[in-house]
């Protein structure tokens, strides 16, 4: 078992040997609708990359454990008890060439 986060309210490990993650504490009920999505999308799809201390699972996730990863759960958290938090960044490339002056 591999701690990804531990809070007062919440933990999550990863099990890398059935590629499972487990939940415990006041929280972890609120937070199993995403553990399920990413539990059953490691026992259905053979990882894209497993190296010895993290799993890449597919593009959408990023490697568990990691920084990202932990935010990612945190993040699942708050949202299951209605905090606000940022979902998505569009990044969008175009032909239009302006100049962008930032003063410090």
């Amino acid at each position: 078992m591999v701690e990804l986060l531990r809070t007062a309210a919440l933990t999550v490990d990863f099990d890398k040997d059935n590629r499972q993650l487990k939940a415990n504490g006041a929280l972890s009920l609120m937070i199993q609708p995403i553990l399920k999505k990413i539990n059953q999308r490691l026992s259905e799809e053979k990882p894209a990359l497993i190296r010895m201390k993290d799993v890449v699972v597919t593009t959408w996730l990023p490697p568990i454990p990691s920084g990202p990863f932990k935010r990612l759960l945190l993040n699942e958290a708050k949202m299951a008890i209605n905090r606000p938090v940022p979902q998505t960044v569009s990044i969008e490339v175009t032909r239009n060439v302006e100049l962008l002056v930032i003063i410090v």
